[in-house]
Protein backbone atom coordinates (compact mmCIF):
# COMPACT_ATOMS: atom_id res chain seq x y z
CA UNK A 1 0.00 0.00 0.00
CA UNK A 2 1.54 3.09 -1.04
CA UNK A 3 -0.32 5.59 1.70
CA UNK A 4 1.49 6.99 4.37
CA UNK A 5 0.28 9.06 7.51
CA UNK A 6 3.13 11.09 9.44
CA UNK A 7 1.76 13.28 12.45
CA UNK A 8 4.30 15.72 14.34
CA UNK A 9 3.42 17.49 17.45
CA UNK A 10 5.45 20.49 18.23
CA UNK A 11 5.13 22.27 21.46
CA UNK A 12 6.09 25.98 21.31
CA UNK A 13 4.72 29.25 23.37
CA UNK A 14 1.82 29.20 21.42
CA UNK A 15 0.63 25.64 22.35
CA UNK A 16 0.51 22.29 20.92
CA UNK A 17 1.00 22.48 17.28
CA UNK A 18 -0.12 19.24 15.24
CA UNK A 19 0.85 18.87 11.63
CA UNK A 20 -0.32 15.87 9.54
CA UNK A 21 0.69 14.74 5.81
CA UNK A 22 -1.08 12.08 4.08
CA UNK A 23 1.54 10.81 1.38
CA UNK A 24 1.95 8.09 -1.00
CA UNK A 25 5.42 6.55 -2.03
CA UNK A 26 4.15 5.92 -5.44
CA UNK A 27 5.80 9.52 -6.60
CA UNK A 28 2.36 10.84 -7.08
CA UNK A 29 1.68 14.34 -6.31
CA UNK A 30 0.32 14.89 -2.74
CA UNK A 31 -1.29 18.33 -1.33
CA UNK A 32 -1.49 19.00 2.23
CA UNK A 33 -2.28 22.23 4.66
CA UNK A 34 0.67 23.13 6.79
CA UNK A 35 -0.23 25.63 9.43
CA UNK A 36 -2.43 27.38 6.77
CA UNK A 37 0.35 26.92 3.78
CA UNK A 38 -0.53 24.66 0.89
CA UNK A 39 2.51 21.97 0.58
CA UNK A 40 3.05 20.20 -2.30
CA UNK A 41 4.92 16.79 -2.07
CA UNK A 42 6.48 13.75 -3.79
CA UNK A 43 7.35 11.00 -1.72
CA UNK A 44 8.89 7.71 -3.18
CA UNK A 45 11.58 5.11 -2.31
CA UNK A 46 15.15 5.44 -3.28
CA UNK A 47 16.80 2.17 -3.03
CA UNK A 48 16.13 1.72 1.03
CA UNK A 49 15.37 5.49 1.86
CA UNK A 50 12.02 6.76 1.79
CA UNK A 51 12.68 10.56 0.00
CA UNK A 52 10.11 13.20 -0.34
CA UNK A 53 10.36 16.47 -1.96
CA UNK A 54 7.75 19.27 -0.51
CA UNK A 55 6.78 22.65 -2.00
CA UNK A 56 5.54 25.41 -0.04
CA UNK A 57 4.04 28.99 -0.50
CA UNK A 58 3.61 30.51 3.06
CA UNK A 59 3.29 34.61 3.50
CA UNK A 60 4.75 35.01 -0.20
CA UNK A 61 7.82 33.51 0.43
CA UNK A 62 8.90 29.55 -1.36
CA UNK A 63 10.42 26.86 0.41
CA UNK A 64 11.47 23.70 -0.83
CA UNK A 65 12.37 20.63 1.72
CA UNK A 66 13.48 17.68 0.98
CA UNK A 67 13.50 14.32 3.59
CA UNK A 68 15.44 11.30 3.48
CA UNK A 69 13.66 8.81 5.81
CA UNK A 70 16.15 6.06 6.66
CA UNK A 71 15.76 3.43 9.08
CA UNK A 72 18.75 1.06 10.12
CA UNK A 73 19.51 -2.21 9.61
CA UNK A 74 18.38 -3.66 13.48
CA UNK A 75 15.42 -1.19 12.94
CA UNK A 76 16.24 0.27 16.15
CA UNK A 77 17.39 3.71 14.69
CA UNK A 78 15.46 6.19 12.28
CA UNK A 79 17.04 9.03 10.36
CA UNK A 80 15.88 12.18 8.67
CA UNK A 81 18.28 13.97 6.83
CA UNK A 82 16.32 17.39 5.63
CA UNK A 83 17.05 20.24 3.42
CA UNK A 84 15.37 23.29 3.52
CA UNK A 85 15.63 25.75 1.10
CA UNK A 86 13.89 29.44 0.77
CA UNK A 87 15.04 33.08 -0.15
CA UNK A 88 16.48 33.29 2.79
CA UNK A 89 19.41 30.94 2.26
CA UNK A 90 19.77 27.03 3.36
CA UNK A 91 19.57 24.86 6.13
CA UNK A 92 20.49 21.09 6.56
CA UNK A 93 19.17 18.94 9.61
CA UNK A 94 19.74 15.32 10.86
CA UNK A 95 16.81 14.53 12.93
CA UNK A 96 17.84 10.48 14.75
CA UNK A 97 15.40 8.92 16.77
CA UNK A 98 15.79 5.97 18.88
CA UNK A 99 13.49 2.72 19.40
CA UNK A 100 12.34 2.33 22.83
CA UNK A 101 12.91 -0.64 24.82
CA UNK A 102 10.07 -2.64 26.16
Amino acid sequence: DPKLKWTTTAVTPRGEQVTEFNLTTDGEECTNEVRGAVAKSKTRWVERDLATDIQVEAQGMKFQIQDRWQISEDGNTFTINRTMKSDQGEIAQKMVFARKAG
